[in-house]
């Protein structure tokens, strides 16, 4: 049986208990068998149920036997795990390690490190280490040290049969289970499904109506990708096909009424219908025409001309809603540049003209976004007329307007902090949750709330002269990752970077170096808890990893950084 025995009682007011409790002590050791458990307290607390001897106080310790360090040695027959306390010599908790019959004995704890044994503080003065029997003895930097923490952890995709293209044109989705890439120009095509929950790749099924073209257009419905248009070896092509990656099957579109022949042409998903609009064909003609396409019948309807926009190049395109809206632009006169802006209803299938009541001035290649009710439009070029040469050279823009898709208004938009555009610069921006973030080396951020610009303060180092290579939301932050190091015919990229916080304006923590190569096609896609970040084929080594999974809330090592640490040595 298993007997809790008690003891209770101070004893120090009764001189003859002193004497006869070790005897009580005894029999009752002798009266239960060996699985009694002892408990010794004030409270009658029973002893835990793993512990044949529970001792508990909050005014005093427990001793163990007490000796100098000949006499633990001349222990006889010392059992494994038997512990004493050492007195002389290197003083502290020792136990025997291994039998009786051949005894090693270690010291315990962190006083373990012998005399003149060096370990390593982060701090200086660091007054524990100091009052614990240490010396301060040295110093060293170490060069490209990473901690280990609150970064994120990147984990890499695996490279067997992984998605393998670097240039041309590559579709990327997230579909809900894989990431789809589908990538082509005129030599070669490649498509791949990966599959993060098993961190596995699966070939794409091969497709002739698809195959063999660049600048193709693509979109994805929540179900299906399309591929639309393109260039081949023979001009461009005004066919496409639809692929699931459920299935890995392709569907065939139809020709009939689809828009002619094109590449790079604009390309949308209403929620129920694809369109199609501009692009370009033969040697740099401009399109101002398309179609809408409907997956369901598979049929084709032309989008009406009827109040259109102008043929115009370097227009800022995006859906709003259900509605495509197209702004600004240039005629193929290099003079002429536009401030219109067009609104299509795929619907109704109809055009109507943006207010031209205080809009931004005229420019090409705008950035655009869109807020869920306004249209943000900001930088791009417009012609200023030189002097000099007695022609017209673009200047950039530091201006914008917001437009209110219900009430068909504009408001300018602020301008103070906001981005420095530099001829060469390589600003990419992303807008998510009421901040559009432009960044290159520095960056800023706009609230179209509040109509304000912010300076992104000063971070993490970007080691290149331009950069990044991606900026993405990511939960309710921004990921800026990959500075770009310009060298004229030689370029290289850095795996380095940080989170932006656009609620506190702050880097809220760095990003790890350990992610996949950074190249000139490096694509996020995230899947609502991981970013995967395909980074394409480099000059590295083969072992590289082509693509890796970001997890924000993981413990991981930050960026590698100089580092300067203290010596300490065990008196």
């Amino acid at each position: 049986m298993m007997v809790d025995i008690f003891f209770v009682a101070e004893l120090k007011n009764f001189p003859v208990m002193k004497k006869i409790f070790p005897l009580l002590v005894c029999l009752a050791l002798l009266y239960f068998n060996t699985r009694a458990q002892v408990a010794i307290n004030k409270n009658g607390t029973p002893a835990t149920a793993s512990a044949i001897l529970d001792i508990q106080d909050t005014a005093k310790g427990l001793l163990v036997p007490r000796m100098t360090e000949a006499q633990r040695l001349n222990i006889d027959d010392p059992a494994a795990s038997l512990i004493v306390y050492q007195t002389t010599g290197d003083k502290g908790f020792y136990y025997n390690s291994t039998n009786p019959v051949l005894p090693v004995w270690k010291k315990i704890g962190s006083d373990a490190i012998p005399t003149g044994g060096i370990v390593i503080s982060e701090t200086f003065p660091n007054t524990l280490l100091e009052n614990n029997g240490y010396t301060p003895c040295g110093m060293y930097t170490q060069t490209g040290t990473a901690t280990y923490g609150n970064y994120g952890r990147w984990t890499p995709c695996k490279t067997i049969n992984a998605f393998d293209f670097s240039h041309g044109t590559v579709a990327a989705v997230w579909t809900g289970t894989y990431a789809v890439y589908y990538g082509g120009d005129q030599t070669k095509t490649e498509g791949k499904r990966y599959n993060p929950a098993n961190d596995s790749w699966l070939s794409v099924q091969s497709n002739a109506g698809t195959e063999l073209r660049t600048d193709f257009s693509w979109v994805w419905t929540g179900t299906e990708l399309v591929i639309w248009g393109g260039e081949t070896s023979a001009g461009d092509v005004g066919t496409g096909a639809r692929y699931t990656p459920a299935t890995n099957s392709w569907y065939t579109m139809s020709n009939t009424n689809a828009p002619s022949p094109r590449r790079n042409a604009k390309m949308f998903w209403t929620g129920t219908e694809i369109i199609i609009y501009g692009g370009e064909t033969g040697f740099n003609t401009i399109l101002n025409t398309g179609a809408k396409y409907n997956p369901a019948n598979d049929t084709w309807t032309a989008i009406s001309m009827a109040n259109a926009p102008q043929t115009r190049d370097g227009y800022s395109a995006i859906m709003a809603g259900n509605k495509m809206v197209i702004w600004g632009g240039k005629a193929s006169n290099a003079s002429t540049y536009y401030n219109t802006g067009y609104i299509y209803n795929p619907a109704t299938n109809t055009w109507s003209q943006m207010s031209i009541s205080n809009p931004p001035a005229e420019r090409k290649n705008a950035f655009i976004a869109w807020t869920g009710t306004e249209i943000l439009i900001f930088g791009g070029t417009s012609p200023a007329y030189n002097f000099q040469c007695q022609c017209y050279l673009d200047q950039i823009e530091y201006s914008g307007g917001k437009y209110n898709l219900s009430n068909n208004s504009w408001t300018t938009m602020a301008t103070d902090y906001g981005p420095i555009f530099q001829s060469g610069s390589f600003y990419k921006a992303a807008y998510a949750n009421d901040a559009w973030v432009f960044f290159d080396k520095g960056g800023s951020c706009y609230k179209p709330s509040t109509n304000t610009w912010s300076k992104i303060p000063i971070g993490p180092t970007m080691t290149g002269n331009t950069g990044p290579a991606i900026v993405t939301p990511i939960d309710n932050y921004f990921m800026i990752w990959g500075s770009f190091q310009s060298q004229g015919v030689i370029s290289k990229y850095y795996q380095e970077g940080s989170i932006y916080n656009p609620a506190t304006n702050t880097w809220a923590k760095e990003v790890s170096k350990y992610g996949p190569p950074a190249t000139s096609l490096t694509i996020p896609l995230y899947t609502g808890t991981e970013l995967i970040v395909y980074g394409g084929p480099t000059t590295y080594t083969e072992t590289d990893a082509l693509a890796s999974r970001y997890n924000l809330n993981a413990q991981g090592f930050g960026n590698a950084q100089d580092k300067t640490y203290f010596l300490y040595k065990k008196n």
